[in-house]
């Protein structure tokens, strides 16, 4: 209401308001076509910051009165009043200066409007020139004071004009220099004139010089403002390539404007949009010389004046003449599609090595999604002491089980009509399964298909099934689109599975003669197979015809496989007849796929539509609405059906697994964009740039949703993910293990035998503690890595091989090097066991390291998720925190005589020193202790222990006593409340324990009090150290008053 318009009808302009609202402009970040180095340098400030809400502009902030480029928020009624009849028709081509000045317009700079800056510098100079020639237009309007425009509003069209001019008389002092003064003035005239370009830059960069507060990270900083000063002279450096060509074009648009104003009459509305712009000529160097040829005649005059005049500041011409007749080529050259820059780096070798990865873990789904299952992935399966199949599933095995299913295909693994199949089949289960709001529950019993209890709705696990059926639904109408086209199915999908084929022979011990020639004649047909594929790939016209071929092969093969394995009867010969009846089942697909008439492609068709309603109305149903904490903008990590009530916990960090839960909720409408904004954003320095940190540190966490979501060149996400791998990779290096940590399977058993399963990270990167306690390597992060660095991925799978961590359906879940859970004479054990989300996650990974993120444009091609994509624009921090949070430092031995660590608060004499406390809490319980050993425990707000406080005494809490049986005597192992003779106490605090030290005599004794992070409760470890030359006898008896009650009851 403040800035409603105020029309004056009798001097017909807007007095007070406004009648325009102007956004702030941001250029986008993008990437691959979409980018060049050009846009780049050009437009170095891309990208969202959620930090800045607002920027300062001159004549907004001093006058009042913004500056409108055309993209705004009218009100109508005014601006057509304001307008009525000033404006003569077919005059004016840029109207949005002046239709500011008299309709009134404000910079709203807390709002921001994302478009691309151009790609191309001929579309960008296009542009320009169109600019100029609306600027020039309006010479009415300014030298005419009755023309209802403001002062300001004529200044700022006269500033324009100033633009357009300062290029020309630019060149023009540079070649006045190069002949009028000799060869040191004119080049110390020259470098005036650059000097000239670099002062709004360096204003900038003098501004960056100095921190703006004590909390960032020097070496964050200065690597910030390196990088500030790299682009700054980029861009000098390119306008003066570039400098001649302006101002042939300005020149242009200024005769050319001033000849339509004043004789002509005509044209004065030429317009040529960017699009047609960028339509209008190719972007090789012939074509910009075309349209550059004036920067060649300025070259060729401004070099002949100087030499023709005889001065020796033709020297200096020399240089720059030669960049301005060559100007139109850098053009060209820096107006290059960035897709070769942003593509990933990948050899063919990796790309082999990785299919043959991402083929053996198909192997998984292919052995265990069965009608058995209801068509559904078992969650696990554990091959040690006994095989075992975990009958159950989650909506997050459901999820990239069908990602896989479309990426066997993109593979060429399976047949067309096979995906269809297999998708319909797991459609069909789910459809019929109990659901509560759209969402399937955590856990159903894939026999029965029942849920299992306690009924649960996971957040993160309903948006993962969620965002990969969107995906599922675009690969469906992308087949639906040409089915005919995608029944040409990928024969490299046969060449994976020869080689495993061939290296499964390998693996098949050489020790009976009567095997080798069986073996010789298996090798040369997987030979002969190869060269069958190569020639099929040399002519895909005859595919038809020679796929036939390929099956008959395929069934020798499968003969000899079975008569080794008859002669061999091993586990590896078992493999060989395993591996050549997939072989053979993948070219019969090719054969079905090559052979489908006009019929069966239409009825294909019709399939493919139906399964994309089907997949994405399944996911459009579930409703998140529900699942937000509406006091914290937040959603909740799961819904306790039965109790029908949602979990006190958030997923409050952008950095989790959540986040494509996030994303679908407000693409879909069900939470608010202000959700996005209140996901948390700690920064954690890594090689001068800054990362998100996640809880705990894990692969999965920063890695699966990128499956499915875009992260855009120089965005926070795709930053993040980069660098979270380099500090992986340093973080295995410096452990001496292969790199790769995230959740997954451990060492330790349960009392069916069933492996442990838990999350792991990196210290530093996660804000769990306890993070370096453990070394559990999961091969399944190191191909999730292969995104964004495969040939890092590569290697180190090889690694992971070496030691043993590749089984039968691809790699095993992980390799525990932990020493506490490692038996003795080695220095790991390999957890052997597969899970289902690990596999589809690897598998998904591996086809958009491969087909260059296919599954995400995928997702991305939904209408719905396409308009909720520039919340992934946000741009990587500039600046690092020097600690956003504490976290846990790397573990390191330390010696006797270390007492002080920079997380530790020790009280060395707690009896004689001021009272010390320490607070522990996992959110729901609390520990609060103080130096002494006192203190209460509470859950929410029950005590769980008796508190009251006083000044004098410090008596109450949960106590540990020592009684040394030989002499009857007794203290309490802290320094309250028994004490002994001659004892020595001494406490150490920390963020995630207290640690309680007491020597009396020759006996030490250490208490260690801890908060469970994933449950509710607390924890003590007694650790008693005998330092005398005699055994020792103690009784250990704990105490604790408990009450279970509100304290205001006491």
């Amino acid at each position: 209401p403040l800035n409603r318009p105020h029309f004056d009808a009798s001097k017909r302009v807007v007095t007070a308001g406004y009648a325009i609202l102007q956004p702030r402009i941001t250029a986008s970040l993008t990437s691959g076509d979409d980018a060049s180095f050009f846009q780049r340098v050009f437009s170095a400030n891309r990208g969202l910051d959620p930090y800045v809400f607002a920027v300062s502009d001159l004549y907004q902030d001093v006058f009042g009165d913004g500056s409108f480029t055309g993209k705004g928020l009218y009100h109508v009624d005014a601006f057509e009043a304001a307008l009525q009849g000033r404006i003569e028709e077919n005059t004016i081509l840029s109207h949005d200066l002046l239709e500011g000045a008299l309709a009134r317009s404000a910079l709203v700079t807390d709002v921001e409007l994302v478009e691309d800056y151009p790609t191309r510098y001929s579309v960008d100079a296009s542009r320009h020139h169109r600019w100029a020639r609306g600027d020039w237009q309006l010479l009415g309007f300014m030298l005419d004071p009755r023309s209802g425009v403001p002062a300001l509003s004529r200044w700022k069209m006269i500033d324009n004009l100033r633009r357009s001019l300062t290029p020309i008389f630019w060149v023009m002092a540079a070649i006045a220099g190069w002949t009028l003064l000799p060869f040191t003035q004119a080049a110390q005239w020259q470098a005036l004139l650059i000097l000239s370009l670099f002062m709004a830059p360096t204003f900038d960069i003098v501004n960056a010089i100095l921190p703006k507060s004590g909390d960032q990270t020097p070496r964050g900083h200065f690597s910030a403002l390196a990088r500030d000063v790299a682009f700054g002279t980029a861009m000098v450096a390119l306008k003066i390539v570039l400098m001649a060509h302006n101002a042939w074009m300005m020149g242009d648009a200024i005769v050319r404007t001033l000849y339509r104003l004043f004789v002509s009459r005509q044209n004065l509305l030429e317009w040529r949009t960017a699009s047609q712009a960028h339509k209008a000529g190719d972007n090789d160097v012939g074509s910009y010389y075309g349209m550059m040829y004036g920067a060649v005649i300025i070259g060729f005059v401004g070099l002949a004046i100087p030499v023709l005049a005889d001065s020796t500041g033709a020297f200096v011409a020399f240089f720059f003449a030669l960049f301005w007749i060559g100007s139109p080529a850098i053009a060209s050259w820096i107006s290059r599609s960035a897709e070769t820059e942003d593509r990933l780096r990948i050899s063919q070798a990796d790309i082999h090595t990785l299919r043959t990865v991402a083929r053996r873990t198909w192997h998984y789904f292919e052995s265990f999604v069965t009608a058995e299952h209801h068509h559904l992935p078992p969650d696990n399966f554990q091959e040690s002491p006994a095989p075992v199949v975990a009958p159950r599933t989650s909506p997050t095995n459901i999820g990239v089980y069908l990602l896989s299913v479309v990426s066997a295909r993109d593979f060429g693994w399976i047949s067309l009509s096979d995906a269809i199949t297999r998708i319909d089949a797991t459609m069909a289960t789910i459809e019929g399964m109990p659901r509560e709001r759209g969402h399937l529950f955590n856990w159903y019993d894939t026999t029965t298909l029942k849920p299992l209890y306690p009924l649960y709705i996971s957040a993160v696990d309903s948006g993962n099934l969620a965002g990969h059926l969107v995906a599922v639904a675009a690969a469906c109408a992308e087949w639906a689109e040409a089915p005919s086209v995608h029944l040409q199915g990928d024969f490299e999908g046969i060449l994976d599975t020869v080689t495993i084929l061939s290296e499964s022979l390998d693996d098949l011990p050489d020790d009976r003669r009567q095997l080798r020639p069986l073996r010789q004649r298996l090798a040369d047909r997987l030979d002969g197979m190869r060269r069958a594929v190569d020639t099929i790939k040399a002519q895909p016209e005859m595919a038809s015809i020679r796929t036939i071929n390929l099956a008959v092969l395929a069934g020798e093969i499968r003969k000899l496989a079975t008569a080794i394995h008859t002669e061999a009867v091993s586990p590896q010969s078992d493999v060989i007849v395993d591996w050549a009846a997939r072989l053979e089942a993948t070219c019969e697909a090719h054969v079905h796929d090559a052979h489908s008439d006009d019929n069966a492609v239409e009825a294909l068709r019709a399939k493919l539509l139906t399964l994309r309603e089907r997949t994405r109305r399944y996911a459009f149903e579930m409703d998140f609405s529900f699942l937000m904490r509406p006091e914290r903008k937040l959603l909740s990590i799961g819904y306790r059906v039965e109790e029908h009530q949602l979990d006190e916990s958030c997923y409050d960090l952008l950095a989790s697994e959540a986040r494509l839960t996030s994303l679908f909720a407000i693409a879909k409408g069900d939470l608010p964009t202000e959700h996005w904004f209140r996901l948390g954003r700690p920064i954690v320095e890594i090689g001068f740039q800054g990362a998100l940190m996640s809880w705990s540190g894990s692969m999965f966490e920063y890695l699966m949703p990128p499956l499915v979501m875009k992260e855009p060149q120089g965005s926070i996400l795709n930053q993040t993910s980069k660098l979270i791998i380099k500090r992986q990779i340093q973080y295995g290096r410096q452990k001496n293990v292969p790199w790769g940590i995230s959740e997954a399977a451990y060492n330790a058993r349960d009392r069916e035998l069933t492996y442990q399963y838990t999350n792991f990270g990196v210290p530093g990167l996660g804000l769990k503690r306890g993070l370096g306690q453990n070394t559990v390597i999961a091969p399944y992060a190191t191909i999730l890595a292969a995104q964004f660095n495969p040939r890092e991925a590569v290697l180190n799978l090889a690694r992971l091989r070496e030691i043993g961590a590749l089984g039968r359906h691809g790699y095993y879940d992980a390799v525990d090097f932990t020493p506490q859970r490692v038996p003795e004479g080695t220095d790991h054990v390999v957890v052997q066991n597969y899970m289902a989300h690990h596999s589809g996650m690897s598998i998904a990974a591996v086809a958009d390291a491969i087909f260059e993120g296919r599954m995400r444009d995928r997702f991305h091609s939904d209408p719905v998720i396409e308009s909720a994509e520039l919340l992934l624009q946000e741009r990587a921090p500039r600046d690092i925190p020097t600690a956003t949070v504490r976290t846990e430092a790397d573990e390191r031995s330390k010696d006797e005589t270390e007492v002080d660590s920079p997380d530790t608060r020790i009280v060395l004499n707690p009896l004689q020193s001021l009272r010390s406390t320490n607070v522990m809490s996992n959110g729901r319980y609390s520990v609060m202790v103080s130096a002494t050993g006192s203190g209460y425990s509470r859950w929410g707000d029950l005590s769980v222990t008796r508190w009251q406080p006083d000044p004098t005494e410090d008596r109450l809490g949960s106590y540990i006593f020592l009684r040394d049986a030989g002499t009857g005597d007794w203290w309490s192992a802290t320094a309250e409340p028994k004490r002994a003779a001659e004892e020595k106490a001494q406490t150490l605090f920390s963020d995630d324990k207290a640690s309680f030290v007491k020597s009396v005599g020759t006996l030490r004794s250490e208490v260690e009090c801890i908060v469970i992070s994933e449950g509710n409760g607390e924890g003590r470890r007694v650790t008693l150290y005998n330092d005398g030359p005699s055994d020792r006898h103690i009784e250990v008896t704990s105490f604790a008053e408990l009450v279970l009650g509100l304290e205001a009851s006491d």
